[in-house]
């Protein structure tokens, strides 16, 4: 079973993603946006979770932006937290 929880903030430009593996191993990794563009920043996240793939989709919330990140498994249940 393996949970991956990650905050993502667009002014931070900055992704936390923390990946937990069973109820004993985790791995916190941080993904910085910065100006990498959509296919740079797939191209990241396949080079730093190899078993994962990048989906994402950005949602307007009043005036803000929001960039909503999901990292998805085969098989296994992924899970976002904000």
């Amino acid at each position: 079973d393996v949970v991956v929880n990650f905050k993502a903030n667009l002014l931070a430009m900055t992704c936390t993603v923390n990946i937990v593996v069973g109820s004993s191993k985790a791995v916190n990794q941080t993904i910085d946006f910065g100006v990498l563009t959509r296919a740079e920043l797939e191209a990241q996240g396949a080079n730093t979770l190899k078993d994962f793939s990048l989906q994402y989709s950005n949602c307007t919330i009043g005036s803000s932006t929001n960039q909503t990140v999901t990292w998805m498994k085969t098989g296994i249940k992924a899970s976002s937290v904000y």
